[in-house]
Protein backbone atom coordinates (compact mmCIF):
# COMPACT_ATOMS: atom_id res chain seq x y z
CA UNK A 1 0.00 0.00 0.00
CA UNK A 2 1.55 3.24 -1.24
CA UNK A 3 1.64 6.43 1.51
CA UNK A 4 -1.22 7.93 -0.31
CA UNK A 5 -3.90 5.43 0.33
CA UNK A 6 -2.50 5.04 4.00
CA UNK A 7 -2.63 8.49 5.10
CA UNK A 8 -5.90 8.26 3.05
CA UNK A 9 -7.12 5.43 4.67
CA UNK A 10 -6.34 7.23 8.42
CA UNK A 11 -8.21 10.74 6.97
CA UNK A 12 -11.31 8.48 7.27
CA UNK A 13 -10.92 6.45 9.94
CA UNK A 14 -10.65 9.71 11.39
CA UNK A 15 -13.46 11.45 10.08
CA UNK A 16 -15.47 7.82 10.82
CA UNK A 17 -14.18 8.16 14.59
CA UNK A 18 -15.89 11.52 15.15
CA UNK A 19 -19.03 10.57 13.35
CA UNK A 20 -19.65 7.90 15.67
CA UNK A 21 -18.64 9.74 18.68
CA UNK A 22 -20.96 12.11 18.30
CA UNK A 23 -23.72 9.58 17.32
CA UNK A 24 -23.02 8.03 20.94
CA UNK A 25 -22.78 11.19 22.39
CA UNK A 26 -26.40 12.45 21.48
CA UNK A 27 -27.83 9.25 21.95
CA UNK A 28 -26.42 9.66 25.93
CA UNK A 29 -27.92 13.04 26.08
CA UNK A 30 -31.35 12.52 24.09
CA UNK A 31 -31.87 9.59 27.21
CA UNK A 32 -30.97 12.04 29.72
CA UNK A 33 -27.82 10.38 31.13
CA UNK A 34 -24.76 12.49 31.48
CA UNK A 35 -21.65 11.74 29.89
CA UNK A 36 -18.89 9.81 31.14
CA UNK A 37 -16.09 12.26 33.20
CA UNK A 38 -18.53 14.44 32.92
CA UNK A 39 -19.85 16.67 36.28
CA UNK A 40 -23.64 17.18 35.32
CA UNK A 41 -25.56 14.61 37.32
CA UNK A 42 -23.20 11.77 37.28
CA UNK A 43 -22.98 9.49 39.96
CA UNK A 44 -19.71 10.41 41.07
CA UNK A 45 -20.56 14.47 41.51
CA UNK A 46 -20.45 15.22 45.14
CA UNK A 47 -18.35 12.32 46.01
CA UNK A 48 -15.32 11.83 46.84
CA UNK A 49 -12.51 8.58 45.78
CA UNK A 50 -14.19 6.76 48.07
CA UNK A 51 -17.26 6.83 47.06
CA UNK A 52 -18.87 8.89 50.69
CA UNK A 53 -20.20 11.97 49.74
CA UNK A 54 -18.09 15.33 50.37
CA UNK A 55 -19.77 17.29 53.21
CA UNK A 56 -16.78 19.77 52.82
CA UNK A 57 -18.29 23.06 52.00
CA UNK A 58 -14.75 25.28 50.66
CA UNK A 59 -14.14 21.84 48.31
CA UNK A 60 -13.86 23.09 44.65
CA UNK A 61 -16.50 23.15 42.44
CA UNK A 62 -17.42 24.36 38.88
CA UNK A 63 -18.79 27.97 38.10
CA UNK A 64 -22.69 27.46 37.56
CA UNK A 65 -24.14 26.85 34.19
CA UNK A 66 -26.48 30.10 33.25
CA UNK A 67 -29.69 29.95 31.50
CA UNK A 68 -31.82 32.77 31.30
CA UNK A 69 -34.17 33.09 35.22
CA UNK A 70 -36.96 31.78 33.41
CA UNK A 71 -36.30 28.69 31.79
CA UNK A 72 -36.70 25.98 34.34
CA UNK A 73 -35.50 22.99 33.66
CA UNK A 74 -37.99 20.36 35.12
CA UNK A 75 -36.42 17.16 36.37
CA UNK A 76 -38.98 14.38 38.05
CA UNK A 77 -35.79 12.68 39.56
CA UNK A 78 -34.38 15.52 41.45
CA UNK A 79 -32.36 13.95 44.59
CA UNK A 80 -30.49 15.78 47.31
CA UNK A 81 -29.03 15.08 50.56
CA UNK A 82 -28.87 16.96 53.23
CA UNK A 83 -30.81 20.80 54.53
CA UNK A 84 -28.44 23.05 53.48
CA UNK A 85 -26.97 24.03 49.67
CA UNK A 86 -25.28 27.07 48.33
CA UNK A 87 -26.64 27.37 45.13
CA UNK A 88 -26.16 30.30 42.26
CA UNK A 89 -29.01 31.89 41.18
CA UNK A 90 -28.35 31.85 37.24
CA UNK A 91 -28.87 35.48 35.42
CA UNK A 92 -27.73 36.24 31.94
CA UNK A 93 -24.48 37.46 30.90
CA UNK A 94 -22.37 34.61 32.44
CA UNK A 95 -23.44 36.07 35.87
CA UNK A 96 -24.40 34.45 38.76
CA UNK A 97 -26.01 35.02 42.51
CA UNK A 98 -25.05 33.26 45.45
CA UNK A 99 -27.87 31.81 47.96
CA UNK A 100 -28.47 29.65 50.71
CA UNK A 101 -31.69 27.00 50.72
CA UNK A 102 -32.46 23.34 52.35
CA UNK A 103 -33.58 22.56 48.72
CA UNK A 104 -31.35 21.79 46.22
CA UNK A 105 -31.97 22.84 43.06
CA UNK A 106 -35.21 24.89 43.67
CA UNK A 107 -34.97 26.70 40.22
CA UNK A 108 -34.94 23.28 38.56
CA UNK A 109 -36.65 20.31 40.65
CA UNK A 110 -40.09 20.01 41.33
CA UNK A 111 -41.66 20.84 44.70
CA UNK A 112 -45.06 19.36 45.15
CA UNK A 113 -46.13 19.72 48.80
CA UNK A 114 -44.13 23.02 49.43
CA UNK A 115 -46.64 25.20 51.14
CA UNK A 116 -44.09 28.19 52.74
CA UNK A 117 -41.80 29.88 51.31
CA UNK A 118 -39.36 32.06 53.63
CA UNK A 119 -37.05 34.47 52.40
CA UNK A 120 -34.95 35.75 54.81
CA UNK A 121 -32.33 38.94 54.40
CA UNK A 122 -28.84 39.30 56.37
CA UNK A 123 -27.83 42.22 58.16
CA UNK A 124 -24.66 44.44 57.52
CA UNK A 125 -22.29 42.08 58.10
CA UNK A 126 -23.89 39.73 55.70
CA UNK A 127 -23.66 36.19 56.90
CA UNK A 128 -26.28 34.57 55.00
CA UNK A 129 -25.74 30.94 57.05
CA UNK A 130 -26.30 32.29 60.39
CA UNK A 131 -29.34 33.82 59.26
CA UNK A 132 -30.30 30.84 56.93
CA UNK A 133 -29.57 28.34 60.53
CA UNK A 134 -31.53 30.58 62.86
CA UNK A 135 -34.76 30.26 60.29
CA UNK A 136 -33.80 26.50 59.79
CA UNK A 137 -33.65 26.04 63.91
CA UNK A 138 -37.27 27.57 64.29
CA UNK A 139 -38.78 25.58 61.63
CA UNK A 140 -40.30 22.36 62.99
CA UNK A 141 -40.37 19.13 62.00
CA UNK A 142 -43.16 17.89 60.94
CA UNK A 143 -46.05 15.70 62.92
CA UNK A 144 -45.14 12.37 62.14
CA UNK A 145 -41.42 11.76 59.79
CA UNK A 146 -40.76 8.70 58.25
CA UNK A 147 -37.74 7.03 57.82
CA UNK A 148 -36.91 7.98 54.19
CA UNK A 149 -37.54 11.83 55.19
CA UNK A 150 -39.32 12.47 52.35
CA UNK A 151 -39.33 16.36 52.05
CA UNK A 152 -42.11 17.84 49.45
CA UNK A 153 -42.33 14.41 47.75
CA UNK A 154 -38.53 14.68 46.28
CA UNK A 155 -36.17 12.10 48.38
CA UNK A 156 -33.38 13.40 50.37
CA UNK A 157 -31.71 10.11 50.75
CA UNK A 158 -30.42 9.61 47.55
CA UNK A 159 -27.30 10.96 45.75
CA UNK A 160 -26.32 14.31 45.02
CA UNK A 161 -27.70 15.20 41.15
CA UNK A 162 -26.79 18.29 39.72
CA UNK A 163 -29.57 18.92 37.51
CA UNK A 164 -28.59 20.66 34.31
CA UNK A 165 -24.90 20.65 35.61
CA UNK A 166 -25.82 23.66 37.77
CA UNK A 167 -23.29 23.18 40.65
CA UNK A 168 -23.82 23.09 44.45
CA UNK A 169 -22.09 22.98 47.58
CA UNK A 170 -23.35 20.35 50.15
CA UNK A 171 -23.11 21.80 53.93
CA UNK A 172 -24.43 18.89 55.61
CA UNK A 173 -22.47 18.64 58.81
CA UNK A 174 -22.40 17.56 62.58
CA UNK A 175 -23.26 21.07 63.30
CA UNK A 176 -26.95 21.14 61.90
CA UNK A 177 -29.05 22.91 63.26
CA UNK A 178 -30.84 21.64 66.43
CA UNK A 179 -34.33 19.85 65.95
CA UNK A 180 -36.86 21.80 67.80
CA UNK A 181 -39.76 20.09 69.33
CA UNK A 182 -43.45 21.22 68.36
CA UNK A 183 -43.47 23.21 71.63
CA UNK A 184 -40.50 25.63 71.16
CA UNK A 185 -38.55 26.48 74.06
CA UNK A 186 -38.31 29.95 72.97
CA UNK A 187 -42.00 29.92 74.24
CA UNK A 188 -44.05 29.57 70.90
CA UNK A 189 -46.38 27.16 69.90
CA UNK A 190 -46.22 26.28 65.96
CA UNK A 191 -48.81 24.42 64.16
CA UNK A 192 -46.61 22.06 62.81
CA UNK A 193 -49.27 20.70 60.24
CA UNK A 194 -49.00 24.47 58.19
CA UNK A 195 -45.61 25.04 58.50
CA UNK A 196 -42.46 22.45 58.46
CA UNK A 197 -39.61 21.23 57.48
CA UNK A 198 -41.57 19.01 55.16
CA UNK A 199 -43.20 21.59 53.52
CA UNK A 200 -41.10 24.91 53.43
CA UNK A 201 -38.30 26.33 51.60
CA UNK A 202 -35.97 28.21 53.14
CA UNK A 203 -33.68 30.99 50.99
CA UNK A 204 -31.15 33.34 52.46
CA UNK A 205 -29.61 35.68 49.74
CA UNK A 206 -26.07 36.43 50.17
CA UNK A 207 -25.16 40.20 48.98
CA UNK A 208 -21.43 39.49 49.21
CA UNK A 209 -18.64 41.75 49.08
CA UNK A 210 -16.16 41.15 46.18
CA UNK A 211 -13.26 42.09 48.97
CA UNK A 212 -13.16 39.15 50.68
CA UNK A 213 -13.41 40.88 53.77
CA UNK A 214 -14.16 39.16 57.06
CA UNK A 215 -18.32 39.92 56.48
CA UNK A 216 -17.73 37.34 53.40
CA UNK A 217 -18.80 33.94 54.23
CA UNK A 218 -15.99 31.36 53.20
CA UNK A 219 -17.43 29.44 50.45
CA UNK A 220 -17.59 32.26 48.37
CA UNK A 221 -14.74 34.80 49.55
CA UNK A 222 -11.85 35.51 47.05
CA UNK A 223 -8.87 33.53 48.64
CA UNK A 224 -11.13 30.58 49.04
CA UNK A 225 -10.30 27.97 46.11
CA UNK A 226 -14.42 27.49 45.39
CA UNK A 227 -15.17 31.46 45.26
CA UNK A 228 -17.41 31.74 42.48
CA UNK A 229 -16.21 34.65 40.37
CA UNK A 230 -19.61 35.16 38.40
CA UNK A 231 -21.35 36.14 41.56
CA UNK A 232 -22.37 39.43 41.19
CA UNK A 233 -21.30 41.63 44.35
CA UNK A 234 -21.89 45.15 46.74
CA UNK A 235 -20.07 47.21 47.83
CA UNK A 236 -22.42 49.03 48.88
CA UNK A 237 -26.05 49.78 48.20
CA UNK A 238 -27.47 46.71 48.98
CA UNK A 239 -29.66 47.45 51.58
CA UNK A 240 -31.18 50.58 49.95
CA UNK A 241 -32.20 47.95 46.77
CA UNK A 242 -28.78 49.88 44.78
CA UNK A 243 -27.59 48.21 41.28
CA UNK A 244 -24.85 45.46 42.18
CA UNK A 245 -20.82 46.55 41.49
CA UNK A 246 -19.78 46.95 37.86
CA UNK A 247 -17.05 44.54 37.97
CA UNK A 248 -19.20 41.93 36.24
CA UNK A 249 -20.99 42.47 32.65
CA UNK A 250 -24.81 42.13 33.85
CA UNK A 251 -25.65 44.82 36.69
CA UNK A 252 -28.91 43.82 38.93
CA UNK A 253 -30.10 45.68 41.66
CA UNK A 254 -30.53 43.71 45.28
CA UNK A 255 -34.40 44.19 44.68
CA UNK A 256 -34.50 42.47 41.71
CA UNK A 257 -32.60 39.37 42.83
CA UNK A 258 -35.36 38.98 45.53
CA UNK A 259 -37.81 39.71 42.15
CA UNK A 260 -36.40 36.33 40.27
CA UNK A 261 -36.31 34.29 43.46
CA UNK A 262 -40.32 35.11 43.89
CA UNK A 263 -40.60 34.58 40.04
CA UNK A 264 -39.16 31.43 40.60
CA UNK A 265 -41.20 30.63 43.50
CA UNK A 266 -44.53 31.64 41.64
CA UNK A 267 -43.55 29.11 38.73
CA UNK A 268 -46.77 26.48 39.21
CA UNK A 269 -44.57 24.10 37.13
CA UNK A 270 -42.55 23.91 40.16
CA UNK A 271 -44.37 24.51 43.29
CA UNK A 272 -48.12 24.17 42.25
CA UNK A 273 -48.70 23.78 46.35
CA UNK A 274 -47.08 26.84 47.39
CA UNK A 275 -49.90 29.37 49.51
CA UNK A 276 -47.63 31.77 51.44
CA UNK A 277 -44.41 33.69 51.33
CA UNK A 278 -42.21 35.60 53.94
CA UNK A 279 -39.89 37.93 53.38
CA UNK A 280 -38.10 38.90 56.59
CA UNK A 281 -35.08 40.86 57.22
CA UNK A 282 -33.38 42.09 60.79
CA UNK A 283 -31.49 45.13 61.20
CA UNK A 284 -29.80 46.10 58.22
CA UNK A 285 -31.80 43.19 56.35
CA UNK A 286 -34.84 45.21 58.02
CA UNK A 287 -34.18 48.34 56.29
CA UNK A 288 -33.98 46.09 52.92
CA UNK A 289 -37.38 44.68 53.58
CA UNK A 290 -39.28 47.62 54.77
CA UNK A 291 -37.73 49.31 51.17
CA UNK A 292 -38.42 46.14 48.96
CA UNK A 293 -42.16 45.32 50.64
CA UNK A 294 -43.30 49.08 48.88
CA UNK A 295 -41.67 49.05 45.74
CA UNK A 296 -41.50 46.03 44.66
CA UNK A 297 -43.31 44.96 41.43
CA UNK A 298 -43.41 41.13 42.12
CA UNK A 299 -46.19 41.76 45.07
CA UNK A 300 -49.58 41.86 42.69
CA UNK A 301 -48.17 38.73 40.69
CA UNK A 302 -47.93 36.76 44.35
CA UNK A 303 -51.41 38.06 45.12
CA UNK A 304 -53.23 37.29 41.66
CA UNK A 305 -51.88 33.44 42.06
CA UNK A 306 -53.79 33.74 45.63
CA UNK A 307 -50.17 33.54 47.90
CA UNK A 308 -50.63 34.94 51.19
CA UNK A 309 -47.72 37.65 51.93
CA UNK A 310 -45.63 38.56 54.91
CA UNK A 311 -42.94 41.58 54.73
CA UNK A 312 -41.71 41.39 58.27
CA UNK A 313 -39.46 44.39 59.37
CA UNK A 314 -37.23 43.47 62.21
CA UNK A 315 -35.04 45.71 64.24
CA UNK A 316 -33.91 48.02 61.27
CA UNK A 317 -32.30 51.45 61.97
CA UNK A 318 -34.18 53.93 59.27
CA UNK A 319 -37.61 53.86 57.60
CA UNK A 320 -38.30 55.16 54.70
CA UNK A 321 -40.69 57.93 55.13
CA UNK A 322 -42.79 58.99 52.44
CA UNK A 323 -42.66 63.00 52.68
CA UNK A 324 -40.75 65.52 54.08
CA UNK A 325 -42.39 65.49 57.75
CA UNK A 326 -40.89 64.12 60.79
CA UNK A 327 -41.84 63.88 64.14
CA UNK A 328 -41.76 66.88 66.80
CA UNK A 329 -41.21 65.71 70.20
CA UNK A 330 -42.18 69.43 71.28
CA UNK A 331 -45.61 69.83 69.62
CA UNK A 332 -46.27 65.62 69.44
CA UNK A 333 -46.68 66.48 65.97
CA UNK A 334 -45.44 65.80 62.22
CA UNK A 335 -44.22 68.75 60.49
CA UNK A 336 -40.95 69.94 58.26
CA UNK A 337 -38.01 69.89 60.69
CA UNK A 338 -35.90 73.19 61.01
CA UNK A 339 -32.43 71.44 61.28
CA UNK A 340 -29.36 72.08 59.46
CA UNK A 341 -29.33 68.57 58.03
CA UNK A 342 -30.00 69.18 54.53
CA UNK A 343 -29.55 65.48 53.33
CA UNK A 344 -32.37 64.28 55.88
CA UNK A 345 -34.89 63.65 53.62
CA UNK A 346 -32.67 61.79 50.97
CA UNK A 347 -33.41 58.10 50.15
CA UNK A 348 -32.94 55.98 51.94
CA UNK A 349 -34.83 58.17 54.94
CA UNK A 350 -36.92 59.67 52.50
CA UNK A 351 -37.86 60.05 48.55
CA UNK A 352 -35.10 62.18 47.69
CA UNK A 353 -33.14 61.29 44.89
CA UNK A 354 -34.11 57.78 44.64
CA UNK A 355 -32.60 54.72 42.28
CA UNK A 356 -33.54 53.44 39.86
CA UNK A 357 -35.59 50.71 41.56
CA UNK A 358 -37.41 52.89 43.49
CA UNK A 359 -38.35 55.47 41.45
CA UNK A 360 -39.81 53.07 39.20
CA UNK A 361 -42.62 52.41 41.86
CA UNK A 362 -42.85 56.40 42.75
CA UNK A 363 -46.25 56.61 41.08
CA UNK A 364 -47.43 53.73 43.37
CA UNK A 365 -45.56 54.02 46.85
CA UNK A 366 -47.93 55.33 48.74
CA UNK A 367 -50.48 53.40 47.86
CA UNK A 368 -48.19 50.51 48.47
CA UNK A 369 -47.75 51.67 51.40
CA UNK A 370 -50.94 51.68 52.85
CA UNK A 371 -51.99 47.92 51.25
CA UNK A 372 -49.04 46.12 51.85
CA UNK A 373 -48.94 43.63 54.74
CA UNK A 374 -46.13 44.66 56.49
CA UNK A 375 -45.25 43.75 60.08
CA UNK A 376 -42.96 45.96 62.20
CA UNK A 377 -40.77 43.45 65.03
CA UNK A 378 -39.19 45.72 67.20
CA UNK A 379 -37.23 44.63 70.29
CA UNK A 380 -38.69 46.92 73.15
CA UNK A 381 -34.91 46.55 74.63
CA UNK A 382 -33.44 47.65 70.98
CA UNK A 383 -33.09 51.18 72.66
CA UNK A 384 -29.51 52.54 72.33
CA UNK A 385 -26.66 52.51 70.27
CA UNK A 386 -25.83 48.96 69.70
CA UNK A 387 -25.35 46.72 66.37
CA UNK A 388 -24.67 49.50 64.09
CA UNK A 389 -26.66 52.31 65.00
CA UNK A 390 -26.98 54.45 62.18
CA UNK A 391 -26.24 57.78 63.87
CA UNK A 392 -26.40 60.12 61.00
CA UNK A 393 -28.17 63.30 61.38
CA UNK A 394 -30.95 61.46 58.80
CA UNK A 395 -31.32 58.90 60.83
CA UNK A 396 -31.83 60.55 64.43
CA UNK A 397 -34.56 62.74 63.12
CA UNK A 398 -36.48 59.46 63.25
CA UNK A 399 -35.50 58.70 66.79
CA UNK A 400 -32.70 58.49 69.45
CA UNK A 401 -32.96 54.44 69.02
CA UNK A 402 -34.53 51.53 66.73
CA UNK A 403 -37.24 51.11 69.58
CA UNK A 404 -38.01 54.90 68.86
CA UNK A 405 -37.99 55.11 65.47
CA UNK A 406 -40.30 51.98 64.95
CA UNK A 407 -42.63 53.65 67.21
CA UNK A 408 -42.53 57.37 65.61
CA UNK A 409 -42.59 55.58 61.88
CA UNK A 410 -45.61 53.27 63.42
CA UNK A 411 -47.28 57.16 64.36
CA UNK A 412 -46.68 58.85 61.27
CA UNK A 413 -48.01 55.94 59.03
CA UNK A 414 -51.25 56.39 61.27
CA UNK A 415 -50.95 60.33 60.85
CA UNK A 416 -50.43 59.74 56.64
CA UNK A 417 -53.56 57.17 56.99
CA UNK A 418 -56.35 58.10 58.91
CA UNK A 419 -58.49 55.85 57.44
CA UNK A 420 -55.98 53.08 58.17
CA UNK A 421 -53.27 50.70 56.51
CA UNK A 422 -51.79 47.68 56.77
CA UNK A 423 -48.59 48.07 58.95
CA UNK A 424 -48.76 46.56 62.40
CA UNK A 425 -46.06 47.16 65.06
CA UNK A 426 -45.22 44.24 67.29
CA UNK A 427 -42.81 44.83 70.35
CA UNK A 428 -40.68 41.77 71.62
CA UNK A 429 -40.06 41.89 75.27
CA UNK A 430 -36.97 41.63 76.87
CA UNK A 431 -34.52 41.65 73.34
CA UNK A 432 -32.18 44.10 71.83
CA UNK A 433 -30.41 44.08 68.88
CA UNK A 434 -30.21 39.90 68.46
CA UNK A 435 -31.46 38.07 65.24
CA UNK A 436 -31.45 34.68 66.67
CA UNK A 437 -34.03 35.96 69.67
CA UNK A 438 -35.90 38.07 67.55
CA UNK A 439 -36.90 35.58 65.24
CA UNK A 440 -37.29 32.40 67.68
CA UNK A 441 -39.48 34.73 70.30
CA UNK A 442 -43.04 33.83 70.45
CA UNK A 443 -43.95 36.84 68.20
CA UNK A 444 -41.58 36.65 65.53
CA UNK A 445 -41.83 32.53 65.13
CA UNK A 446 -45.54 33.10 64.95
CA UNK A 447 -45.00 35.74 62.02
CA UNK A 448 -42.64 33.66 60.12
CA UNK A 449 -43.83 29.99 60.66
CA UNK A 450 -47.44 30.18 61.12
Amino acid sequence: MTDGMKHKNMYYSVILAIVLGLFCCGIALAKGGPLKGSNSGSSTSGKSKTGNVNTDPLRKTAPAQIAPPEAHFIDPNCQFEGEKYLEGLRLPAGTSFPLYTNRGGFQDCPGPGIKRAIIVIHGINRTALNYFNYIMEGLPQPPATSAGNDVGGVSVNGEVTNARGVSKVIIKSSSSPPQLPVASPHGATIDTSRVNRANAIVIAPYFAKNNGGDDCDPPVCPGHDDYRPSFISWSVGWKTLAPSDASHPYRLSSAEVVDRIVQTLLDEALYPDLDSIVIVGHSAGGQFVTRYAITNPVHDEMINRGIEVRYIVANPSAYLYLDETRYDQTAEVFAVPQTTCSQYNKYGYGLNSPNQYVTAALSEIVDNARTRPVYLLIGDADNFDEGNLDTSCGAMLQGDHRYERAQWYYRYLGQLFPEGHNTKLLAVPNVGHNTRKMFLSPKGAHLIFE
